[in-house]
């Protein structure tokens, strides 16, 4: 058996190889500047490797399935080999094929909701970019001391980390047209349960990226927190530092929070702390490479 189906699996395993070799060169950046990101990039950059993951889990899902069917054929056809062999057989490769099947599952279910959350962050990038004609500065997928802010936007009134939330649905609730969840100013409480991980989430962002600005241009510039929920009636109740809007809200979801008068000065000044910022972490990203 082993001499049989051997050199198959070494071959399967060599062509997974070359196949994951080809996907790294083709990811070398093609010079060393910092290109410009569009909405979603790095949604857009996992979904490509776990389409990546999928593939191979159903490149070497298929050989233990074939494996399975040549040992039925010479058993039950054939009456090769004792039964103590077959049960063995059997079972290893139904544990393989049941492994296999349980992380290929995994995967295809976080393919899904990276799709949702792609699908969400250019809706949000389409309802934001005409405030560019407003005077907004608007910047999307920042990386920042690995922290990853959705959409920037900045004017002469403040500067706005935004998060975009598209939470996966139960099933039992995908039929239902009207969408309405309530905001207490410490968790969104949707129709299925509470969440304020996202909540944590946009503050960390918001806190990170004022000592950034703080550092680059050496004033304190406070970053005002919101999440963004396409398709939902938020309910609000108490006062928070985070607001929690639907895009179509924009931007007078944005005069919830205190002006913070800025010249024209000052803001190409953040734009560049942020450009420097990136293009530094650019760099220590390519020597670690």
């Amino acid at each position: 058996m082993i001499v049989l189906f051997g050199p198959g699996i070494i071959a399967c395993y060599i062509f997974i190889k070359k196949i994951q070799q080809n996907r790294a060169r083709l990811r070398e950046s093609m010079d060393d500047e910092d290109p410009v990101k569009l909405p979603g990039h790095s949604v857009l950059e996992k979904i490509e490797r776990t389409n990546e993951k999928v593939t191979d889990k159903i490149v070497f899902l298929i050989f233990p399935t074939i494996l399975h069917a040549c040992v039925f054929y010479m058993f039950f056809e054939n009456r090769t080999g004792d039964e103590m062999t077959f049960v063995f057989l059997f079972g290893v490769e139904t544990g393989i094929i049941a492994l296999l099947g349980f992380k290929l599952w995994r995967l295809l279910r976080e393919l899904e909701k990276d799709k949702l959350g792609y699908r969400g962050e250019l809706f949000v990038s389409q309802i934001l970019q005409p405030l560019s004609l407003m005077g907004y500065r608007i910047f999307h997928d920042l990386d920042l001391e690995g922290l990853k802010i959705d959409h920037l936007l900045i004017n002469d009134s403040g500067v706005f980390c935004l998060e975009t939330e598209t939470p996966e649905m139960p099933k039992s609730y995908r039929r239902k047209k009207e969408r309405e969840l309530s905001y207490n100013s410490r968790e969104l409480q949707y129709p299925w349960g509470k969440d304020a991980s996202c909540i944590r989430t946009v503050q960390k962002n918001a806190s990170t990226l004022a000592r950034i600005l703080r550092e680059q241009t050496g004033e304190a510039i406070p970053v005002y927190p919101l999440i963004i929920l396409p398709g939902w009636k938020i309910n609000r109740t108490g006062k928070s530092p985070v607001n929690v809007v639907n895009p179509r809200e924009l931007p007078a979801g944005l005069f919830y929070f205190p002006d913070f008068p800025m010249s024209e000065r000052l803001m190409d000044n953040i734009e560049q702390a942020l450009t420097v910022n990136r293009i530094e972490e650019l760099a220590e990203a390519q020597k670690a490479s």
